[in-house]
């Protein structure tokens, strides 16, 4: 529906972009087939289906990049266009008048299940672990599956930390002045810290 009324919304092409990562239809895709594997291969191979396909969870770097970006222009517009916030305020309520009645849940909530998947999946193997005895012959997949999980989700922090750093590195540039504006983003350089004073 957004997409639809993008323009009635006062919205551009690029917002679009950005409140709905190009990277969605790849992550749906990659559970689909994810879904597939566990219904085919049954619930005691779930250590093998995740272990097989946790190196392919680390293309949601791309979408966690992208995820503030998308809050914030969302938060921006809920408060500077009305026909934008009120058409989420719609959405969000549903249909309460239909025989079969719905209502939704706000749009942040449905952009932070991506964030939230993988670590789901490290729970979810920590537990099952926990409940698996020992000497059972899944239990060592089980444990490789964890630690390939464990990396996507270091590989996915880390980069998303990268990312930050150099959105505030290049925030930082944008505030000087003088000849230190045009050198300050090198290769080399990296965020060490932030403080907040006054220079004299």
């Amino acid at each position: 529906p957004m997409e639809r009324n993008r323009k009635s919304l006062g919205l551009e092409e690029k917002d679009l972009n950005t409140i709905f990562s190009s990277y969605i239809p790849s992550i749906i895709q990659l559970h689909r087939t994810l879904l597939g594997d566990f219904k085919s291969k049954g619930r005691r191979k779930c250590g093998e289906v995740l272990y097989k396909n946790a190196p392919f969870f680390k293309m949601y770097t791309a979408y966690l990049n992208g995820y503030d970006a998308a809050l914030d222009l969302i938060s921006a517009n809920r408060k500077g266009n009305r026909k934008f916030a009120k058409f989420l305020s719609k959405q969000r309520k549903g249909d309460l008048k239909a025989a079969h009645k719905w209502k939704y849940m706000d749009i942040a909530s449905y952009l932070i299940m991506p964030v939230q998947r993988i670590p789901r999946y490290e729970l979810l193997l920590k537990e099952i672990i926990k409940n698996t005895p020992e000497g059972d012959q899944e239990l060592p997949c089980l444990k490789n599956a964890l630690e390939m999980v464990r990396d996507a989700a270091q590989h996915n922090n880390q980069s998303m930390r990268s990312y930050q750093d150099v959105q505030k590195i290049v925030e930082i540039q944008g505030i000087l002045h003088g000849k230190l504006k045009d050198e300050i983003i090198q290769p080399h350089r990296c965020l060490v810290g932030t403080f907040e004073g006054t220079v004299s």
